[in-house]
């Protein structure tokens, strides 16, 4: 498997990654009495934090 080719797995696996954690935070943003618009902002947060972080390590890792 090629760099190119590589990276794209590794970034396909990220967002998915983010969207479990978003998912989560938005599922626990609901249940603890977080109208549905502040749910998804809390979710769209959590997906933007995980996926910088990720991104991130993987950016370090690699130099």
């Amino acid at each position: 498997m090629d760099d190119q080719a590589l990276r794209v797995v590794w970034l396909a696996i990220s967002v998915l990654a983010a969207v479990i954690v978003a998912s989560g935070a938005g599922v626990l943003a609901r249940l603890a009495g977080a109208h549905f618009p502040k749910a998804v902002i809390t979710a769209a947060t959590a997906f933007g934090g995980a996926l910088l972080l990720i991104l991130a390590m993987i950016g370090f890792v690699w130099s």
